[in-house]
This record gives C-alpha cells, structure tokens and sequence, in this order.
C-alpha cells in the first residue's frame, strides 16, 4: 500500500527500523527526527546530513513504494504545512478574548507538541534511556541557561528513583575563565580556591550517564 500521508511513513519507518541497514537507519532518523528540515531541504543536504549518497535516497523511497525523493519531501512538507507555526499561534490567540480560552487555547498547543515530539522517539531508544539512567553508577544533569530549572527539576526527579544523581551548575566566571561545580548529595565537595573548581570523580569501569540540556 502506498504511503499517502507523513504519518503512514512514521509508523512504517518505526516498525522497520530495526531490521535497516545503517545507512538506511541513518535516513530514517532524519526523516523521523526533523521532518520540517527535510521539507526545505535538497536532496544533496538531505543525503549529507544523513552521510549518505544521494542514490541511497532514491533507493530509500523507491523502498517504500515512493516514487522517489521528491515523494518523500512531499510528505514532510504537507505534514509542515498541518503543522502550528508561531504566527498562527499568535493569531489563534487573538481570536480568543476570555482569559480562559486563551487558557485552554495554550494548553491544547503544548498537547499538541509533546503528542509530537512522543512519536517521534522510538521505543527501542527510549527503552535504553531508561535503562542507561537506571544502572548507571551515576547520573550528571546539566542545563545552560533558559534550561537551567528543567535540569534541577530532572535531576530532583531522578534523586526520588535512585541514588548518586549529581547535578552540574556554573559558577560565576572568574577572570576569563569560567568554572562548574558538581551538587551532590551526602558530604560536600572539599573547599578549593575558585581558580580550580572541584572535578567529580566517577568510577573508572563502568560509564556513568550524563543527561545535558541546552537552549538554543
């Protein structure tokens, strides 16, 4: 059966990634991950930013009963167009004139987007996130910026499931140079001059899970 319409073809990537050759998997990552990228993009930086040659996405859609590259811009770019952009957030917006449409309005949005950003996450790689932060010696969060209180949340969070969760903060820049401290729970780090931060140590054999977190 053909695919007509973006969400046919997540779901088909989904149920076969597994089973792709790396290459392949490559390209379906980008076509699951930034499919309003791929609408604006050619083929040449499609198939560079997937490190693959541009006949390999030929043959990737030809795969999937596609005729060809353009068929699969064509479905990100319809799946674009259904998509809320900012504009038409503001504009929504501005029909509402009570505050709790407005309310309501928002709240349905940010539905909308974690509903998104959910089906584009495959269960075999959530799954092993899971499983990195549960039997990882230690986990180290660390947000920049804007996202500097979602990362004291996590790792708030991740304190109430498990042990040895540190949480990586930025100290104020001394001279040119800036520095990190580590927020642990037990005993406090040993005072050092500011000019030489303190640097957690984690276990030598086993990796620990870093989870960081930027604003863009």
């Amino acid at each position: 059966m053909a695919l007509t319409t973006y969400e046919e073809l997540q779901a088909e990537l989904q149920e076969r990634m597994p089973a792709l050759a790396p290459g392949q998997r490559r390209i379906a990552t980008v076509l699951l991950s930034d499919p309003e990228g791929t609408a604006l993009r050619s083929i040449a930086e499609t198939a560079e930013i997937a490190g693959v040659n541009q006949s390999s996405l030929v043959r990737f859609a030809t795969m999937l009963g596609l005729k060809g590259y353009p068929a699969l811009v064509r479905l990100c770019r319809e799946h674009l167009s259904g998509q809320a952009n900012l504009v038409s957030r503001f504009e929504r917006a501005q029909e509402h004139t009570g505050q709790g449409s407005l309310f309501a309005a928002v709240l349905e949005h940010e539905k909308d987007n974690l509903t998104r950003s959910y089906a584009r996450i495959a269960q075999a790689d959530w799954d092993q996130a899971v499983k990195t932060l549960a039997e990882a010696p230690a986990v180290y969060v660390m947000g920049l910026r804007k996202c500097a209180p979602i990362a004291q949340l996590l790792g708030y969070l991740l304190r109430l499931v498990r042990r040895r969760v540190e949480q990586i903060r930025l100290r104020p820049a001394c001279s040119s140079t800036s520095s990190a401290t580590s927020t642990r729970r037990g005993p406090s780090w040993p005072s050092r001059s500011a000019a030489t931060p303190p640097t957690p140590s984690a276990p030598s054999n086993t990796p620990s899970a870093v989870v960081s977190q930027r604003s863009h």
